[in-house]
């Protein structure tokens, strides 16, 4: 599948995901979960992580069962994983938005998805989180002394 067929795939997706149907949701995480699993499947690492944000977001305004955070979690983890090795740049900026949500899922009362969300935690520290990123914050904030142009750096946010 080519990535331009793809990211079209992924766009009607994501205008499918606003309706919030249940059964929509379900059927659309199912197949993101299998593009993701799949190492040789070419997509837009933009459309990816744009709809992987959009699921992410939503876990946090929607009451969700045990089994759906599960599979959301996984699925963020996966995705993200998936993104990373196609632009780590992009993954990196928005790994703040899956923290939270795995933080959300976290905070729930369920526990099969409590246990999912610290693994993908783990998962995603251990993939996207390497010393040239602590590094770069560390120059950033050194350099800029008292006075802050930019906000936080992306492991200040994190953390």
């Amino acid at each position: 599948m080519s990535v331009k067929f793809s990211t079209k795939i992924l766009n009607y997706f994501k205008s499918l995901l606003v309706l919030h149907q249940p059964a929509a949701t379900r059927r659309i995480t199912d197949a993101l979960y299998l593009l993701c699993l799949q190492p040789t499947v070419e997509v837009s690492p933009e459309a990816l992580i744009d709809l992987l944000c959009s699921l992410a977001v939503s876990v946090s305004s929607n009451e969700m069962s045990g089994d759906n955070l599960t599979f959301t979690a996984r699925l963020l983890d996966a995705g993200m994983k998936k993104v990373f090795s196609l632009n780590w740049q992009i993954c990196v900026i928005k790994l703040p938005v899956v923290f939270s949500t795995f933080r959300d899922i976290l905070a729930s009362e369920h526990g099969e998805p409590l246990l999912v969300a610290m693994e993908g935690f783990k998962s995603l520290i251990h993939t996207c989180i390497d010393e040239n990123l602590i590094k770069q914050g560390v120059d950033e904030i050194m350099t800029s002394g008292d006075v802050r142009k930019s906000g936080p750096t992306i492991i200040e946010t994190l953390c």
